[in-house]
């Protein structure tokens, strides 16, 4: 999405190192060199390679798989909250993933923005990391139970145009 590409290029601009794209799908790495895609589904990241060559990714479930500790300097997760059944245990591996004084910076659908009729009973199946075929719904998580499972979790929340998680 165009605003994922934006914060992708805002995370690259303020950090030197490696940067997360958590849940990635076939999105643009926009720096096929310095952002590492995690997904669950090998499909996702085979588009992705496929669309932008050199694309680098990393197959493990959000869910269920822990990520490398310390690997980024900051990381995006844009509208995975949306589509995972276990979002505290993916804040936990963030915090793990993303080096101290790292940001992680989560974009997901808010009660103005939420598309209803499009949005709140669609199904998507996809393959996971371990081959099975899972069935999920999108679902809605409203922002502040989403800011407040964060902060439980060890972020600290600065509100902006984006809402930006840091590390305490």
């Amino acid at each position: 999405s165009t605003i994922a590409r934006s914060i992708l290029s805002d995370l690259l601009a303020a950090y030197r190192g490696p940067v997360g794209d958590l849940g990635c799908g076939p999105s643009d790495p926009v720096d096929v060199r310095r952002v590492l895609g995690v997904d669950s589904s090998p499909a996702m990241l085979a588009v992705r390679r496929k669309r932008y060559p050199g694309a680098q990714g990393l197959l493990l479930d959000l869910e269920r798989d822990r990520l490398p500790s310390s690997v980024f300097d900051a990381a995006i997760g844009s509208l995975v909250l949306d589509h995972i059944d276990q979002p505290r245990f993916f804040l936990r591996q963030a915090r793990s993933a993303i080096k101290p004084g790292g940001k992680l910076v989560l974009t997901w659908f808010t009660d103005s923005t939420l598309p209803q009729d499009k949005y709140s009973d669609n199904h998507f199946t996809y393959s996971r990391a371990d081959g099975r075929q899972m069935r999920t719904r999108s679902r809605h998580l409203p922002l502040s139970e989403a800011v407040a499972m964060a902060v439980e979790e060890g972020w600290k929340h600065s509100m902006t145009a984006r809402h930006k998680l840091e590390q305490n």
